[in-house]
């Protein structure tokens, strides 16, 4: 179900509330686009321009393994 797009939400950078409509979705996992039983944080456009927008596959593995 699609929100109003009236709703305030937080950024997970920043800490700025901003309407929904000028924030932008962040799924940790990657895929947006199959929402499916997802709950999305989001992002102000300014730190979402600054996001480094690189593949993520594999990521988590390496993290683990590096110790993080």
């Amino acid at each position: 179900m699609l929100g109003s797009g009236d709703d305030a939400v937080s950024c997970i950078a920043c800490g700025t509330d901003v309407p929904r409509e000028d924030a932008r979705e962040y799924d940790k996992h990657g895929d947006r686009w199959d929402r499916d039983g997802k709950r999305f944080e989001y992002l102000c456009k300014p730190c979402f321009r600054e996001l480094a927008k690189q593949p993520r596959r594999g990521l988590e593995a390496s993290l683990e393994a590096a110790g993080a």
